[in-house]
C-alpha cells in the first residue's frame, strides 16, 4: 500500500481525481505504471518524478515554479515555463503536459 500525503483538501481532491481518471483509462487500455524514483516526502515532487524523463532534481525545479499539481495543470503558459528550466526541453515539457492531461 502506498500512502500519499497532500497539503490540503484541494490537493486531496486533485489526487483522487487523477487516480480515478487513470483507473478509468486502464479499463480501456493497458498502461505501464512507473514507480517513483524520488525518495522524498514531497508528494508533488514524487508525482512529477513518475513522468519518464523527469528526475528528482528536475521535479524539484518544476515544483519551485508552481505551488501545486493543480497550479501546474491549470497554468496557461506551462510549456514555456517548463522549458525555461535547465534540462527541460520542449519534448520533455510536452511529456509532462501529456501526463497531466491523461
Amino acid at each position: 500500500m502506498h500512502i500519499i500525503t497532500v497539503p490540503d483538501q484541494k490537493g486531496t481532491a486533485y489526487a483522487v481525481y487523477k487516480i480515478c481518471q487513470k483507473h478509468r483509462a486502464e479499463s480501456t487500455q493497458t498502461r505501464k505504471l512507473e514507480k517513483t524514483r524520488a525518495e522524498t516526502e514531497d508528494t508533488f515532487v514524487a508525482m512529477l518524478s513518475c513522468v519518464h524523463g523527469i528526475s528528482k532534481s528536475k521535479a524539484q525545479k518544476i515544483a519551485s515554479k508552481y505551488d501545486s499539481m493543480t497550479d501546474l495543470a491549470t497554468s496557461e503558459d506551462v510549456e514555456d515555463t517548463l522549458t525555461e528550466i535547465d534540462g527541460i526541453g520542449s519534448k520533455t515539457a510536452r511529456k509532462v503536459i501529456n501526463e497531466l492531461n491523461q
